[in-house]
């Protein structure tokens, strides 16, 4: 009985050890759908999150613009499910300049998640970061 309780428990172990794909991860903490929130400045916005057969696409729109990124199958991602925080990001470099897109996202309450999609971009004129953020009700 104590060896079967052994295998048991190793088992369990096992299969809780096991670390969801990026995409598992991201629709753990912001499920598919579309969101409505207010943005950091007070005005209105959006969050579209879509499962895709290659990943997950997120768009996020505020005062007539648009970012979206798309976390790939099998992406690299940070995730904290207790804070409902996720972070993935892709970097293109070239041989003057960078340019990184992303995606960030914790809880605010227990209904309420913090939204940003952007992008870093720079150069030897300097950095550029261009983001939309969104507080919205899940």
């Amino acid at each position: 009985m104590k060896t079967f309780i052994a295998a048991l428990l190793l088992i369990s172990t096992q299969a809780f050890a096991t670390e969801l794909d990026a995409t598992e991860a991201l629709l753990n903490t912001l499920p598919a759908g579309s969101y409505s929130g207010i943005s950091v400045e007070g005005d209105n916005c959006s969050v579209a999150v879509q499962k895709l057969s290659t990943g997950v696409n997120v768009s996020a729109s505020s005062n007539g613009k648009t970012k979206s990124y798309e976390i790939l199958n099998g992406s690299g991602y940070r995730w904290n499910p207790g804070q409902r925080l996720f972070f993935s990001s892709s970097i293109t470099r070239t041989s003057d300049s960078s340019s990184e897109n992303f995606i960030r996202s914790i809880a605010v309450k227990n209904t309420t998640q913090y939204v940003v999609v952007g992008n870093i971009s720079r150069t030897d004129n300097g950095t550029k970061e261009s983001v939309i953020e969104c507080v919205i009700n899940l």
